[in-house]
């Protein structure tokens, strides 16, 4: 099996000379968990009007051809931290955070005080959940410090337990027992952090694109303990648009199966493939 989360591939990928002075650590005076997010964040969840400050018709002409508007810039010129802008339907799970009974029954897993746990409306396996904390973060980039670490840790928790959770329920069924992995997304299609909890089938009817595939078993799929440990030496965890833009190169990777490196050519192969790996799981289990 081809082994995941590997930090030194994520390493070679933030290895640069010392940015700390471009890229500063913010003390935005929000004392809860110290997260790295402007003020006006701190007292409300701000509505999707106020996330968007860019319209597509408004893009430079340097971000014309790239639908996820990264930029990256010259040799000469100093890196600056990219900043994302999002549409209004990526703003779903803020309006989660702020009212728990607006979740549809359908999405609605689990929830208390600090996190919510819900289902992925397109999920990409046979299980797949998130894991949300309830104080308004965007996206992993965003932590740093020991809030950010401290942040990162008891989503790390909350996520085990579920996994947990769901093999004892297989168990307990008579079923086979999934194995699971958990994960971020460096470049997160929906605003509010979310940790992804995802069994390594990967043959659910959603998952149809190359980018999908590369997204969940590449290193763009970051996992908890690969962010701690760079938080842990830098301070942080915020990328220049450089940086980024090596990460999102990783979704156009070739298909290669994540349990025996196999290289397949489409899509299709590619879950063909994987459902022969289930079926063999399945009777071993």
């Amino acid at each position: 099996m081809q082994s995941h989360g590997n930090i030194h591939t994520v390493e070679a990928i933030l290895a640069r000379e010392d940015t700390s002075a471009q890229i500063p650590v913010l003390d935005t005076g929000f004392d809860k968990d110290t997260l790295l997010m402007p003020p006006y964040y701190a007292n409300s969840v701000p509505t999707a009007d106020i996330l968007i400050t860019v319209q597509p018709n408004e893009r430079r002409n340097d971000q014309a051809n790239d639908d996820n508007w990264i930029t990256v810039p010259s040799q000469k010129t100093k890196p600056r931290e990219h900043r994302h802008t999002y549409r209004p339907y990526e703003s779903h799970f803020l309006v989660y955070l702020k009212q728990v009974s607006a979740i549809p029954r359908d999405v609605a897993y689990w929830h208390d005080d600090k996190h919510l746990i819900i289902r992925d409306k397109f999920p990409k396996s046979i299980f797949h959940l998130l894991v949300l904390p309830r104080m308004r973060i965007d996206r992993v980039t965003d932590l740093h410090g020991p809030g950010g670490i401290n942040c990162v840790r008891q989503l790390q928790e909350r996520g085990q337990w579920l996994i947990h959770r769901l093999q004892e329920e297989q168990r307990s069924n008579g079923l086979p027992v999934p194995e699971f992995r958990m994960g971020f997304h460096i470049i997160p299609s929906m605003i509010q952090l979310h940790l992804h909890v995802i069994s390594q089938d990967f043959v659910a009817d959603a998952l149809t694109k190359k980018n999908h595939w590369n997204s969940f078993t590449t290193d763009f799929f970051v996992e908890p303990e690969t962010v701690i440990k760079v938080i842990n030496e830098k301070g942080y965890f915020a990328m220049t648009p450089e940086e980024l833009y090596r990460f999102k190169r990783l979704l156009d990777r070739p298909l290669l199966c994540h349990r025996c490196s196999i290289r397949l050519v489409n899509m299709t192969e590619l879950k063909n493939h994987l459902k022969r790996h289930l079926a063999e799981n399945e009777e071993t289990n």
